[in-house]
């Protein structure tokens, strides 16, 4: 099942340029009688690339489930940082 309105906006720096760009990740959701999987995604015509692999009942996003684009110079930590940020404001406005 898939909610195709849900975008989050991650702010990563870019390798030799030194400056931020904005990327959008659309979420898409995959269910399981055994575990909720919410996978986000950039485009695949995206120039940077980032997937990130959240396991909602699993609390905080875990750095290893962040895949990135060698050309982002932000590590998975401070992607991840970002992400749970980025949930945590969306939860406390709801």
């Amino acid at each position: 099942m898939s909610t195709p309105d849900e975008v989050l906006n991650i702010s990563v720096t870019i390798r030799g340029e030194n400056k931020k760009e904005t990327i959008s990740l659309r979420k898409k959701n995959y269910l399981t009688p055994d575990v909720h999987l919410n996978h986000w995604s950039s485009r695949g015509m995206s120039t940077y690339q980032i997937e990130l692999f959240d396991y909602p009942e699993m609390g905080q996003l875990n750095p290893a489930k962040v895949v990135k684009d060698y050309r982002i110079k932000d590590t998975e930590v401070q992607i991840a940082q970002q992400f749970n940020m980025c949930i945590y404001n969306d939860f406390v406005t709801l």
